[in-house]
């Protein structure tokens, strides 16, 4: 491989080639021929021992891939998809068991569902192992079950395919028959209790946002978090669910900061249904003073706003200038059942835009000071692709942001998965029913734009290709509409690197500083474009 990457490079020849339908994930080519190797390490020899010889593509096309050793270190339980290169049928992650004696072998565990299966791990005798699972080949939203494999009768059997959770992180009680499990719940990440049959489900933690679940003897650590305080290390003592706090990594920075209370609150959203929101205070909040409202539109579609910590899209540093900050787990989101969650396909923008106006109505009149004339709303990825959604809609917000919008469907089809799901998610693809593609465009409403729009892209987005951005762009120009424009040439989907990040939230508040009053926190960067304000 060493040879090959050094006849490429001394070629000078810089073109990527492709046949396959899969040609680069989130941000980087796939047109490399690399491959994965899973190797055995002696501690006290430093030998290497390959264990998938001849294995000759990635095991997974993101290049991530989960497994777990048995207890007695014979095999190894491992995720590699089992669809191979070109990719042209559906990807379909397996668990494979993989000797550990460097011999090749490998066996499929679950070569009859269609779906992902992923995340193995073996119970403590070593006899069975759970991992999780998704039936449908890119059915969007659909939950993460628990299933289990008998490894002496070789039987899958499902665990919490009864419960209307979606599975997150696993650990295995001592005993092998108390299962502890994370899944998503209205707005928070429990830590539940449950038996090894899926019974007996039992929230034994519920504030904030719970994960990285390792049990050990009597306790179980993981790693917490909450809208006010990054992940720090607890304990959680199994008998009594009393959580201890084992590190305060960042005690000292917070306590330098002043950050605004947080809330959660309950309104009736698109039919009828209950919809679920956060809400965030500035620093010195004052009920008897006005203040601009900020809706912050959350990505997926098929994820939940959290009490967790951001370093990217932080509500606390949002607020900081003098905003009240809203969070809306609009219907689409996780967290409120597999019905609310797949209530959107067909009709993406739909039930959220509803959501978004009437949960924009309830602060309303739930804080009287709130200025309806001073409004704006704001989102990244599927976030984004509600910003171009609300401008073709409505007129109601002061200006918009949309980072790293979907913008136009069939642009789409260059991105890395996302085209995998497009029948469930619009109800057809170009040449079967353009017309539901077209319906669930942003850009076919471009003809409502009026609202003033930031548009944020990193040109290393592989996932919303960032033509999403600039085409966008394009049409608020054309249309003589009040746009700017801000590519990051070395960012992908995420803003990452440490003086960009500063950048993108400089950018972020200066635009809402334009149309909502107020001024930016943070300092104007010593480098600005030229018509920076």
């Amino acid at each position: 491989m060493r040879k090959e990457a050094k006849r490429r490079k001394d070629s000078k020849i810089s073109a990527r080639v492709s046949e396959a339908r899969v040609f680069r994930y989130w941000d980087h080519w796939l047109t490399d021929n690399l491959a994965n190797r899973l190797v055995h390490v002696d501690v006290s020899t430093r030998a290497i021992r390959d264990l998938t010889p001849g294995y000759g593509h990635p095991f997974t096309v993101s290049g991530e891939f989960t497994f777990d050793v048995a207890p007695d270190g014979k095999t190894v339980a491992v995720t590699i998809n089992s669809t191979p290169p070109p990719y042209h049928g559906h990807l379909n992650n397996d668990v494979y068991l993989v000797p550990t004696d460097g011999s090749g072998a490998r066996k499929n565990l679950t070569p009859e569902n269609k779906g992902d299966d992923s995340n193995p791990q073996f119970a403590p005798d070593g006899r069975s192992l759970v991992f999780k699972r998704l039936e449908t080949p890119y059915y969007s939203g659909e939950f993460q079950k628990l299933w289990r494999h008998d490894l002496a009768t070789g039987r899958n059997t499902p665990i919490t395919d009864h419960l209307d959770y979606s599975i997150g992180d696993v650990a295995f009680g001592a005993d092998g028959r108390t299962l502890w499990v994370t899944a998503e719940d209205k707005g928070v990440v429990p830590i539940f209790r449950v038996n090894a049959d899926g019974s007996g489900l039992t929230a034994v933690h519920r504030a904030g946002a719970a994960g990285n679940l390792e049990a050990a003897g009597g306790a179980l650590v993981f790693l917490h978090t909450t809208a006010a305080r990054p992940d720090e290390l607890f304990a959680l003592e199994v008998t009594t669910g009393a959580a201890r706090q084992l590190t305060k990594f960042n005690a000292a920075l917070l306590a330098q900061l002043e950050l605004g209370r947080s809330e959660e609150y309950w309104f009736d959203g698109a039919a009828g249904e209950r919809v679920h929101g956060w809400l965030y205070y500035p620093p010195g909040y004052d009920p008897r003073k006005t203040y601009p409202l900020l809706q912050l539109m959350h990505g997926g579609p098929h994820t939940m706003n959290r009490d967790s910590w951001s370093y990217r899209w932080n509500a606390h540093v949002m607020a900081a200038p003098g905003y009240v900050v809203t969070w809306v787990n609009r219907h689409g989101s996780t967290g409120f059942g597999e019905k609310f969650c797949q209530s959107i396909l067909g009709a993406w923008g739909d039930k959220p835009l509803e959501d978004i106006l009437k949960g924009t109505d309830f602060l309303l009149k739930k804080l009287p000071n709130l200025d309806a004339r001073r409004m704006a709303a704001a989102g990244g990825s599927y976030g984004g692709y509600m910003a171009a959604w609300v401008a073709g809609h409505t007129d109601r917000f002061a200006c918009l942001i949309n980072h790293a919008g979907v913008n136009d469907f069939i642009t789409q089809y260059g991105a890395d998965l996302t085209s995998f799901g497009f029948s469930q998610v619009l109800g057809g693809k170009p040449w079967d029913n353009p017309a539901g593609m077209q319906r669930n465009n942003p850009t076919t409403y471009a003809k409502n734009f009026k609202t003033p729009m930031l548009i944020i892209h990193g040109e290393k987005d592989y996932r919303v290709p960032y033509v999403n951005g600039t085409a966008l762009y394009g049409i608020y120009q054309a249309m003589g509409l009040p746009a700017r424009l801000v590519v990051f040439p070395d960012e992908n989907h995420w803003i990452l690197t440490p003086q960009n990040s500063l950048y993108w939230n400089w950018e972020f508040q200066s635009w809402l500083a334009r149309y909502l009053g107020g001024q930016p926190t943070l300092e104007k960067p010593a480098f600005a474009s030229a018509d920076a304000k």
